[in-house]
This record gives C-alpha cells, structure tokens and sequence, in this order.
C-alpha cells in the first residue's frame, strides 16, 4: 500500500486528506480503510517522506521507487482582456454601448 499511497500523493495537485487519499486508493482496486492510511502516513511521517499540515497530508520527498504517470503540468497561457484576436487584428470582445443617466429635469 505504501507504493500505492505515495503514487496517489505525487500525482495529487496539492496536499491531500486521509479520505481523499482513501478515496484515491479505492478508485485504484484497493480495499483500505481511512484508520489504515492513517497509520500509513503517521509512519512516512516519521521517516520524513509526508508531512501533516493541518488535516491535509503534503509529499515532501519523493522516493526513487516511485514513478509519477504523469508530467508535471504546464500553465496555460493567459488570454488577453477584452477577447482575443484574430490574423486580420479584430477581437471576438463584446463592446457594450455605454448607457448615461437620464438628465435632470430642468426647473
């Protein structure tokens, strides 16, 4: 399970509670309860390999045996204000008319 556990963990996008971690492994075919990836933890924990940072569990080295299915993601590039344009230089933003108050009554 500890495999399994630190896998859930290196893929995870930012630390991880016991049930989310349970949930994790689940999905993975494995049969554990929470008080099971508790103990798990609590033991990485004091070998140094996870770190409890509230109630959320965060990796904070990862073991040679372990390999991460994924590449790290990359960000995506922010998008300009107001739409984007096109080769021929117009945008797809939506221009609203701009809507004055009514004037005030004269008298």
């Amino acid at each position: 399970m500890t495999d399994a556990l630190l896998n859930v963990l290196a893929l995870a996008p930012g630390p991880q509670t016991a049930p989310e971690l349970r949930d994790a492994l689940r999905r993975q075919g494995k049969k554990v309860e929470e008080f099971e990836v508790l103990q798990e933890l609590r033991r990485l924990q004091n070998t140094g390999i996870v770190r409890l940072e509230g109630t959320r569990w965060r990796l904070l080295k990862m073991p040679a045996n372990i390999k991460t299915a994924h590449e790290p993601r990359k960000p995506s590039p922010l998008r300009r204000a107001g739409g984007t344009t096109t080769v021929d230089g117009r945008t797809n933003a939506v221009i609203s008319p701009v809507i004055a108050p009514p004037s005030a009554p004269a008298g």
